[in-house]
């Protein structure tokens, strides 16, 4: 998908571009089965053709988590969670695993549609209290935000 070397040199461009709309999926800590864990999960999903490219989508989602009631990032951390990121490409059983992993503390059963046959899979984030993917099929792009704060 692309190299954190990549993410780089394009952040400041990338900052600029038009805004296209972004789905948002949200599970916020009283839909987990622990509550008091404070977790909270977001998927975001773009179409592709109203993206510049996979960059393009992930500084975009990052900017709906900036500017959204979230536990993910605060005001003014775009920038810094970019050019943070892992860029660690993965395959699609890793991907279900890692997904499906914080899906199953939900309340309810559910799983990530992941929007067709993967092009490619990269974790951008996978620290103890935060994990983010990207994916990409032939026509979307897709994101997904865990958190927690106990």
């Amino acid at each position: 998908m692309f190299t954190k070397k990549e993410l780089e040199s394009q952040i400041d461009e990338i900052l600029q571009l038009p805004r296209p709309s972004v789905a948002v999926t949200r599970f916020s800590q009283f839909d987990f089965e622990v509550p008091d864990d404070e977790e909270e999960i977001q998927i975001h999903r773009g179409f592709k053709v109203e993206y510049k490219g996979a960059t393009h989508f992930w500084v975009r989602s990052l900017l709906c988590l900036e500017q959204g009631e979230s536990q993910f990032l605060g005001p003014g951390a775009v920038r810094t969670a970019a050019l943070s990121a892992l860029c660690r490409a993965v395959d699609q059983a890793e991907l279900a695993s890692l997904t499906q992993e914080k899906l199953s503390f939900l309340g309810q059963a559910w799983s990530l549609h992941l929007g067709g046959q993967i092009a490619g899979a990269i974790v951008m984030d996978q620290s103890t209290d935060a994990f983010s993917v990207l994916w990409e099929t032939d026509t979307l792009y897709g994101a997904f935000f865990w958190s927690t704060t106990a």
